[in-house]
């Protein structure tokens, strides 16, 4: 029998009301598994893949409606807590059918795309001085010319920072405007190392850093789930000298440094802005498989993003 919850991990202590929440949720994810056990039941009958397609089709689709149901719920950031949580190895009894659901927060990272002043084209002072910090702790030989590559992409003129950084003008299938996902990202860092030969480019954990949201809209960067690593190259310092893990608590941000906590968009969770969550599903039955990811949007419970693998 597959173990019915996993533990969860959280910088943010949890209270009664975000265990109840967790709980309820649980309950209801397990309750969609076990109303669409018959499909599963009824495909020996069928072709495998083709039945596995609708099965999914039919889980997903439980499951949208589920997530903007219970998205609801999410009033503060204890609750937001209890919704972020890691579902592995739910199923049923004959080991027919496993979902695995992980929900993390996006908004602990800068939005790559949000740089600028309001000129859109000048990269804003305390960005410049954290992305030339991040560049320094990973000893890059020409820090300076990477950030050339990254906000000449972001930018919509053909202005070059720095010799050949607008990439538009010599590589027509690379899009200007925004840096879309990680994958474009990797495509500068691959360009930056072509071109000064610094494969210490690649030991950045932009992911860690950097979402890929909206250009020029900051959003929040919500303190209870940054990295440290990023509050440290922001400049902040800490109250925490806990080296256990990687997370942050907005607690453990000193006090008195409330106007770079401004300049950054750093607060806690806001129920009346915009909060991004990646959610990841991995469904199993019959020896096939099928991944999705997609962005959702507690605020609007709107589902974007979707990516089918």
């Amino acid at each position: 029998m597959k173990q019915t919850l996993s533990a969860l991990n959280s910088p943010i202590r949890r209270s009664g009301i975000a265990l109840m929440v967790t709980v309820s949720i649980m309950a209801l994810i397990a309750v969609v598994i076990l109303g669409n056990l018959k499909l599963v039941d009824d495909s020996m009958s069928y072709s495998k893949q083709a039945k596995l397609s609708n099965q999914n089709q039919a889980m997903l689709h439980s499951f949208y409606t589920l997530l903007k149901n219970q998205a609801a719920s999410v009033t503060s950031a204890q609750t937001l807590d209890a919704f972020l949580l890691t579902l592995s190895g739910i199923g049923d009894d004959k080991g027919l059918v496993e979902l695995g659901i992980n929900i993390s927060s996006l908004q602990g990272k800068v939005n790559i795309n949000a740089i600028f002043e309001d000129d859109n084209k000048t990269i804003s002072p305390h960005y410049e001085t954290m992305f030339l910090r991040i560049f320094e702790a990973y000893e890059l030989k020409e820090g300076g010319q990477l950030l050339a590559l990254i906000a000449d992409t972001i930018d919509l003129d053909n202005h070059e920072r720095y010799a050949n950084s607008e990439l538009i003008n010599s590589h027509a299938d690379i899009s200007q405007g925004r840096i879309v996902n990680a994958q474009h990202l990797n495509r500068l860092a691959a360009y930056y190392d072509e071109a000064v030969e610094d494969s210490g480019v690649y030991k950045i954990p932009w992911d860690d850093f950097f979402r890929y949201g909206e250009r020029n809209i900051a959003g929040t960067v919500d303190c209870n789930y940054m990295h440290k690593d990023l509050a440290r190259f922001m400049g902040f310092s800490s109250n925490s000298d806990s080296l256990s893990d990687q997370a942050l608590s907005c607690e453990d941000l000193a006090s008195d440094q409330n106007s770079s906590k401004a300049d950054f968009h750093i607060e806690a969770f806001n129920a009346n802005k915009p909060y991004y969550l990646q959610v990841e599903s991995d469904y199993r039955a019959l020896n096939l498989s099928a991944k999705q990811r997609f962005i959702f949007e507690i605020k609007t419970k709107e589902i974007s993003h979707i990516q089918s693998y």
